[in-house]
C-alpha cells in the first residue's frame, strides 16, 4: 500500500542561478517541469514550490528563514573544486565553497530533509552538507541540461507520490536512462556522509551531449550545427569500456602499492594512458603521453591540448615530468571507475584521434 499522505504542506524551495558570464542553462524548463509534475501528483495538495531566481548568498539564507522548506533544490553551475555558483549584484558568477554552504545548512538541520544540487561536480558539496542534512544529492562530474532536467522529473514525480527520498533518487536515475542519456551514473545520494550505491544503467543511446552545468562553460561564439560542449564525456561506442573498468578494479584491489596499467591504442605513435594505484587505495593517478614522448612526426593539436585542460589534466613539470597527469579521488566502486574509464577512452578518441572501436593493448603490473 502507498504511504499515508503527509498532514502538512511541504515546501520545496527551488533556487537557481544562471550568471551572465557563464553558458546559459535551461533553468526555466527545469522549474516548469518540477512544478508540473507536482501539480499532477497524487499528493499535489501537500506540496508548495517556491521559486527564487538569480539568487545571491543573502537570498538563500533569507528564503530558508522565511519558508522553512523540507526540500531545497539548486539549479545552476558547479566547478571541479566543488564550488557552486550564485550571482553577484551585477549578475556575474560568484562561486561558493563547500564549507560555506555546509555551515549555512547546519543552521537548518531540523527543518530541511533533502538538498538537491543539480550542478556539475556538486558531489563534493553534497558530502559537506550531509554532515547536517539527512539526504543530499549531488553530481559526480559534469551533467548536461537534458540529464539534469530528466533527473528532476523522475525525482519529483516520486516525491509527489509520497515515496521516500532514496526511492525518488533511484527513479530520477531511471528517468535519465529512459531518456537514453549517458549520465545515469552521475547523480550520487549522500546520507549522513554515506554514499548510496548507484543502480547500474542500461547501455546509453549515443547522442550529442548538451552543454554541461560546469563553471568552465564560459560563453563561446555560436557554432554551426550541434557541437559537443567543452568538458562533456560521451559513453564510448566500442567494447572497451568494461575491460578498462575491470583493469582499474584489478589494480585497485590486487597486488601492492606500486600497481599500474598501461592502455596503448596506437603503438605507431606511442599513444598511451597509464594509470597507477595502490591496492586498497581510493585514488587513481593517470598519465597521458605528451608531445615529448610521442613518436617523431606526431604532435597533439591545440584543440587536443585544450580538451585535456578542460577535463582537468595538466602538463607535469620537473625532472621526471613531461606528460599530462590527473588524479581521480573517491573511485572505490565500479560506478566511479566507469567514469574514469569513459574519460580514458574519450581522450584516446578525441585527443589522440584513435577510432571509437579501437583495439587496446593493456599491460598490467601488480607489485
Amino acid at each position: 500500500m502507498p504511504p499515508d499522505p503527509p498532514s502538512t504542506i511541504n515546501v520545496i524551495l527551488f533556487l537557481a542561478a544562471d550568471p551572465s558570464d557563464l553558458a546559459r542553462l535551461r533553468i526555466g524548463e527545469e522549474s516548469r517541469e518540477i512544478q508540473e509534475k507536482l501539480r499532477l501528483a497524487r499528493l499535489r495538495d501537500h506540496f508548495d514550490v517556491e521559486v527564487r531566481l538569480s539568487v545571491r548568498p543573502a537570498d538563500v539564507s533569507q528564503s530558508l528563514l522565511d519558508l522553512a522548506p523540507r526540500f531545497v533544490h539548486f539549479s545552476g553551475h558547479g566547478a571541479q573544486n566543488g564550488a557552486i555558483c550564485f550571482e553577484t549584484r551585477t549578475g556575474e558568477a560568484l562561486p561558493i565553497a563547500p564549507a560555506a554552504l555546509s555551515a549555512l545548512f547546519a543552521q537548518f538541520a531540523g527543518a530541511v530533509e533533502c538538498v538537491v544540487l543539480n550542478a556539475c561536480f556538486s558531489a563534493v558539496q553534497a558530502e559537506a552538507i550531509a554532515a547536517a542534512i539527512p539526504y543530499v544529492i549531488g553530481m559526480r562530474s559534469e551533467v548536461g541540461d537534458r540529464a539534469a532536467i530528466a533527473f528532476s522529473v523522475g525525482f519529483y514525480q516520486a516525491i509527489g507520490a509520497g515515496r521516500p527520498v532514496e526511492d525518488a533518487f533511484r527513479l530520477g536515475v531511471v528517468q535519465i536512462q529512459l531518456e537514453g542519456l549517458p549520465e545515469a551514473l552521475t547523480p550520487v545520494l549522500v546520507r549522513k556522509g554515506e554514499r548510496v550505491p548507484d543502480i547500474q544503467p542500461a547501455p546509453p543511446v549515443p547522442d550529442t551531449p548538451e552543454r554541461p552545468r560546469s563553471l568552465p562553460g564560459r560563453k563561446q561564439p555560436a557554432a554551426a550545427g550541434r557541437q559537443p560542449p567543452a568538458g562533456a564525456v560521451r559513453a564510448p561506442a566500442g567494447g572497451n569500456l568494461e575491460p578498462v573498468v575491470s583493469t582499474l578494479r584489478r589494480i585497485m584491489q590486487e597486488g601492492g602499492e606500486g600497481n599500474f596499467a598501461v592502455f596503448q591504442a596506437d603503438p605507431t605513435r606511442n599513444c598511451f594512458i597509464q594509470v597507477a594505484s595502490g591496492a586498497g587505495a581510493d585514488s587513481l593517478y593517470l598519465e597521458a603521453v605528451s608531445d615529448k614522448y610521442l613518436q617523431a612526426g606526431f604532435r597533439l593539436s591545440e584543440t587536443g591540448k585544450q580538451r585535456l585542460s578542460q577535463l582537468g589534466w595538466a602538463l607535469a613539470e620537473g625532472q621526471f615530468g613531461g606528460n599530462y597527469t590527473k588524479i581521480w579521488n573517491n573511485v572505490g566502486d565500479d560506478a566511479a571507475r566507469r567514469l574514469v574509464a569513459m574519460e580514458i577512452l574519450t581522450i584516446l578518441s578525441e585527443v589522440y584521434g584513435c577510432a571509437a572501436d579501437m583495439v587496446l593493448d593493456v599491460r598490467v603490473v601488480l607489485e
